[in-house]
């Protein structure tokens, strides 16, 4: 069979599993596309607690069973359905003492600009809401930040790629600012 040239050597592997153990993770957006994709690799680390946070109630209910069937029991988890907008995400982070925070949550396939209500749930959604952390000096647990982009931040065309542009620039102030915190980002290339 073919191995696939993005699977994880030895080294790797290892640096990964020392990062997760006994770690308390929130995964925001985590029954879409690539946040089940991530979600679903977790399976195998020796992870504390996982929260699974999603505002679609069916994606979040099949994922909820998948990982029931394939997670080891001693990963302690939790499903929330609900919407990123609503939340206070320093005191969540604070509460539940997490050391990981995953942002895959995003809206990208507003295709009306011209309405005004949907254009504000896509700011909201993409770059304010994901960003009430607060003083991230108060929240001692937490290690890392993790957001996911797209190709179309890097020539913006677009109210959405104009949102993700955004994201990667408060994510950057972020990190000069809380440079003790393992902040970072990555693009997925999305379109041909």
């Amino acid at each position: 069979g073919k191995t696939s040239k993005f699977k994880l050597n030895t080294i790797q592997g290892k640096e990964i599993a020392k990062d997760l153990k006994n770690s308390r993770i929130l995964i925001l957006g985590a029954a879409g596309s690539i946040g089940k994709a991530f979600s679903l690799k977790l399976k195998n680390y020796s992870i504390s607690k996982i929260i699974f946070l999603d505002k679609n109630e069916n994606s979040l209910t099949e994922l909820n069973r998948e990982i029931n069937l394939i997670f080891k029991k001693t990963i302690k988890r939790e499903f929330v359905c609900q919407d990123l907008n609503n939340i206070n995400i320093h005191e969540y982070l604070k509460s539940e003492q997490i050391t990981h925070y995953f942002n895959f949550a995003a809206l990208k396939h507003v295709r009306s600009e011209e309405n005004f209500n949907s254009m504000q749930y896509l700011i909201d959604t993409n770059c304010l809401s994901p960003f009430k952390l607060g003083n991230l000096k108060k929240l001692n647990c937490l290690k890392k930040i993790f957001f996911i982009s797209t190709d179309k931040v890097a020539y913006p065309s677009s109210f959405m790629g104009c949102s993700k542009k955004i994201m990667e620039n408060e994510l950057f102030k972020l990190k000069k600012k809380f440079n003790g915190k393992y902040i970072s980002t990555v693009r997925v290339a999305n379109v041909a």
